[in-house]
């Protein structure tokens, strides 16, 4: 007598061998969309938090009366002179304009806003903010000057720090 495999028995392995290998590409697919929900999240924290770093950067070395802070209900604006400057000017004038549901941020060389001289690369577009707003601190009466900002993100979240103004220029 042989000892093989009948039809049946082979049939019945094959079943079950496909319906393993669907269960594990099922959980397969659910992985891979968790795992790019987690990198979206954590590309919005990491532009966030670069966002925080460069307006402290800019901040903390602006010149602390050359502030000018303007919000109305369509847009909002934050200019200053600093020594931090990521297109390599120096001591360039740095303005955060916010509009439309996007916050740029322009350094220039120039004090009055042009858009004809101010070049592409000048320009940085923040995308993941829906809201933003900034506050000259107006009490003249303490040495410690600061800036006040408040931004809201695409998940909603609000977030307000204060940064104080050490120096000026």
């Amino acid at each position: 007598m042989k000892k093989s495999f009948t039809l049946i028995e082979l049939l019945i392995s094959v079943t079950i061998s496909a319906l393993v290998l669907s269960l594990l590409f099922e959980s397969v697919q659910v992985s891979k969309t968790s795992n790019e929900a987690y990198q979206r999240a954590y590309i919005k924290k990491l532009e966030q938090s670069s966002l925080l770093t460069t307006i402290t950067q800019d901040l903390s070395q602006a010149n602390k009366d050359s502030i000018i802070a303007y919000n109305s209900k369509e847009a909002s604006m934050l200019s200053f002179r600093s020594k931090n400057s990521h297109k390599n000017y120096e001591y360039p004038y740095i303005y955060y304009i916010f509009g439309k549901k996007k916050l740029l941020r322009a350094e220039s060389k120039y004090k009055k806003l042009d858009k004809q001289k101010l070049l592409a690369n000048d320009i940085d577009v923040i995308t993941s903010i829906t809201e933003f707003k900034a506050y000259k601190d107006k009490n003249t009466s303490t040495s410690q000057k600061a800036v006040l900002i408040y931004y809201k993100d695409n998940l909603k979240k609000q977030h307000m720090f204060q940064i104080p103004l050490v120096g000026s220029l």
